[in-house]
């Protein structure tokens, strides 16, 4: 989002320039050159247009997309558009990813060093309320990601669920 709007900004401030250069050019009895701005200016305005028309089709075609992470007292969080799966569901939930073209990468706070504070909570004092509060997954590389999940598991411990909309996976050459 912070780049689409960077995007239209720039785009917004080439054509406050180029209108700005037709006028100047008119004033002077510089046709050509009004008429040469007067195009690109135009060029601007549509390819602006254009890259709204594709943002909001990107929005609005149904996938998930980020919301803003509030965590509760705890630690843990869950995006509000991910439906709750049960265990052995695994087939539903599967499919829910697909139908929301996810690529999805799990962070375990058991990776973290036994000293990291949300460790120590979590595994430490018996009788101690458990805060994993203090623990901030590691971003997976690549661009995109965003938490879809901050959660327990019975198996691993606490996970964070990252995911990105597999169109924005870069396409590998095979050799």
């Amino acid at each position: 989002m912070k780049n689409f709007i960077r995007y239209m900004a720039l785009h917004i401030a080439a054509f406050t320039v180029q209108c700005i250069l037709v006028f100047y050019c008119l004033a002077d009895a510089e046709y050509l050159m009004a008429v040469l701005f007067s195009i690109a200016a135009i060029c601007s305005a549509a390819l602006g247009r254009i890259a709204w028309k594709n943002y909001r089709a990107f929005i609005s075609d149904g996938r998930l997309q980020p919301a803003p992470i509030q965590r509760d007292g705890d630690g843990y969080w869950t995006h509000p558009a991910f439906p709750s799966f049960d265990e052995g569901q695994s087939a539903a939930a599967n499919a829910w990813y697909k139908s929301q073209r996810l690529e999805s990468s799990i962070a375990y706070l058991e990776s973290e060093d036994d000293a990291h504070p949300a460790c120590a909570s979590y595994w430490g004092n018996e009788g101690a309320a458990i805060d994993i509060s203090a623990w901030q997954p590691p971003k997976p590389k690549g661009w995109g990601w965003f938490i879809l999940s901050i959660h327990d598991t019975e198996d691993w411990g606490p996970v964070c669920v990252w995911v990105r909309h597999a169109t924005q996976v870069p396409q590998q050459r095979e050799a």
